[in-house]
């Protein structure tokens, strides 16, 4: 499988330690799900590290910090976000357990993946890639503890290993984002 893939404004690398890593909202057996059940909405990547699995939102707000849209989801502290990305990683788990059970193409990557969330000796780690513009750097990090904090109370019912990141702060777990205009 591809180590790189454009996500938004973003061109992601993942390091050779990643594997079955994949853009979760394109795969065939995501989109045939999607189209039988309106408004399902899925996480952007799955990947597995060191038999860890990872699911990854992705949510690039640069230039976009006036729209209503964004605003509504930023509020209270990106309250509404998190309610998102909640309902996103749920949709998610359902359309794995789908795909897992129904899948043409896939069913060993479906099978993997369910194995490793099933196993409840394995870490399950949610992470929110948030990009915003306009904040310095304390305050940026100030942001994304509490972000980190919102979205962990949120899945506490599935994970409580969450991490946010973005493009700036240099991180432990071999992802780097690139931007581009």
């Amino acid at each position: 499988m591809a180590n790189s893939f454009i996500e938004g404004e973003l061109n992601f690398h993942f390091t050779s330690e990643w594997s079955d890593i994949f853009k979760f909202d394109i795969h065939t057996d995501y989109k045939k799900i999607k189209d039988l059940v309106p408004n399902t909405k899925g996480i952007d990547f799955i990947g597995v590290q060191n038999n860890r699995i990872y699911f990854l939102e992705v949510t690039d707000f640069r230039a976009y910090k006036s729209d209503e849209s964004v605003q509504a989801q930023l509020k209270n502290n990106g309250a509404n976000l998190m309610i998102e990305v909640g309902e996103k990683i749920k949709n998610s788990l359902a359309c794995i357990l789908a795909a897992t059970r129904n899948s043409t193409n896939d069913s060993e990557l479906w099978l993997r993946i369910t194995n490793l969330i099933k196993d409840s000796n394995r870490q399950v780690t949610i992470i929110l890639w948030i990009e915003e513009d306009n904040n310095t750097k304390l305050e940026y990090k100030v942001k994304l503890n509490i972000y980190a904090n919102m979205l962990k109370n949120k899945l506490s019912w599935f994970s409580k290993r969450v991490i946010v990141l973005n493009h700036v702060e240099p991180n432990p777990i071999g992802i780097k984002a690139i931007p581009y205009p």
